[in-house]
This record gives structure tokens, sequence and C-alpha cells, in this order.
């Protein structure tokens, strides 16, 4: 199974340091089935490996696992604002807009705390607002976010203006979409490609331009606007159960176990 595109990777990511691609090639020759976690692996896998045919396989979630969980925001007396992030800031040529953002946000508004799940970054020890929380197991992880009252949760990730890495972001997938949506927490994300895919503005989350002010009004627009966050947090919700439950690829991967059972 593929979900990232494992032929390359940009240089805000441990992968880029070795090369993997012959190492890749064939472990999956030895495969006798390929599936890919979108249309864009599926559509580019067939120029790096000709001789395989992959079957898409989305990600699905299981929601009600997690449902019972939920804490909302009302209950806790300090505001929190989730951050979830592997390897690197995956933000290039707007990192500093974006830092920058933040820091004048949580300096006018002393009162919030940014919850940061995920590997050490050389740039959050200059963000005193910053608490840090390491890897942790990922049921862990989604029973403490959707327990953990948060407000909102932020996702930059480079979009057109990071033409290196453009193309390996494209071949992500919304696993924070769906983990915050599962988790009930409305969610601000850069408008890359893989979040202009599945989030409907202002309805299931808020799409947001890399540019300093773009953040900084998306910030401030979350944290002032109720109703929008509990409007989102809904909808939210609703549309990951409905479009991205765990059904959906469950019934695609028991059609491929059973048709190799009957090989």
């Amino acid at each position: 199974d593929i979900d990232d595109w494992i032929f390359s990777f940009p240089s805000y990511s441990g992968g880029h340091v070795s090369n993997k691609e012959n190492f890749c090639h064939n472990i999956i020759a030895l495969a006798d089935v390929v599936t890919v976690a979108n249309a864009e692996l599926l559509s580019r896998m067939p120029h790096v490996m000709p001789n395989v045919a992959p079957i898409l396989l989305p990600n699905g979630m299981w929601v009600e696992r997690y449902s019972g969980a939920h804490r909302y925001e009302t209950q806790l007396s300090s505001p929190r604002i989730l951050f979830t992030n592997a390897d690197f800031l995956k933000v290039e040529s707007a990192k500093d807009d974006i830092l920058t953002a933040l820091h004048i946000f949580f300096s006018n508004h002393p009162d919030y705390v940014l919850d940061f799940f995920g590997d050490p970054f050389p740039e959050m020890f200059s963000l005193p607002f910053l608490h840090f929380t390491n890897r942790i197991p990922y049921q862990n992880y989604m029973r403490s976010i959707a327990a953990g009252g948060y407000a909102f949760a932020i996702t930059p990730l480079g979009a057109d203006e990071d033409e290196n890495s453009a193309k390996f972001n494209a071949c992500k997938n919304p696993f924070k979409y769906i983990n915050y949506g599962t988790a009930g927490i409305p969610g601000i994300y850069s408008s890359a490609v893989i979040y202009k895919s599945c989030v409907q503005h202002g309805k299931t989350g808020l799409l947001t331009d890399n540019t300093y002010k773009s953040w900084i009004d998306s910030l401030e627009l979350m944290a002032r606007d109720t109703c929008l966050r509990k409007n989102i947090r809904e909808q939210a919700y609703a549309d990951v159960s409905d479009r991205f439950h765990v059904r959906h690829s469950g019934r695609i991967l028991s059609k491929i176990i059973n048709e190799l059972v009957l090989r």
C-alpha cells in the first residue's frame, strides 16, 4: 500500500538524504497487489513502474471509535489550538510569514495555548506559546485530541509557492482533515491541492493562502467566531463520517483479499 510519493522526497523530509528509489522498486515488484491511497498516486505510478497496475484504496476512518471521547472547548477554561506535524515544517518559502502570523496571534491572545504533537523541529524553540508532546501511538493520539477540548487546529502545508515540493505534497493524503473531523475539531488548512480537494471553505474548514495576511486573518476569524467554529465542527464531522468512513475502503480491501484467495 502506497500513501506517499516514496520515489523522491522534498528537503523538509528526512527521506531525502538517502536514495530509496531502487529499494522501493524492488519491494513493489514482489507484491501480488499494489494499492495507492489517492488519484494522484494512481495517475503517477505507471510513469515509474509501467508493469504495475495499482488499485485505488482510499483512506478510511472508524469514526465511531472516537466519537464517545469528544470533549468540546466550552468545557475548558483556557482556549487551546492543536498542531500536529511529523518531520520538519512542511512549508519552505512561506515559513517566515506563517511563523510571524503565529507570533502576532499569540501575542494578541496570551490566554491561548498551542498544543503540538509530533517531531521536534528547529523553529519550535522560538515559539514560547507551544506545548510539545512527542509522538504517541495513533489510537492514544486520536483519543487525546478528541478529548482535548480544542478551539481549532492549524495545518500549514506548502502549496504552489513551493515549487520543489509541490509535486510531492500533491500526493499526500488529507489525514489531518480526517483526524480533526473525526475528533470534532474545526481546522485551518493551507490552500494546497490535498485540502482544496476535500475541504469546503467556510463550511468544513478554512482554506488559507500561505501569506502572513491570510494566516493572521484566518486565525483571528476562527478565534472570534464561536458560531463558525461550531458549524465547522459539526459539518466536518458529518462530512468525514460520510465520505471518509472506513466502510468504503473496507469494501475495496475485502474484494482485493477475496480475489487473492480465489487465485
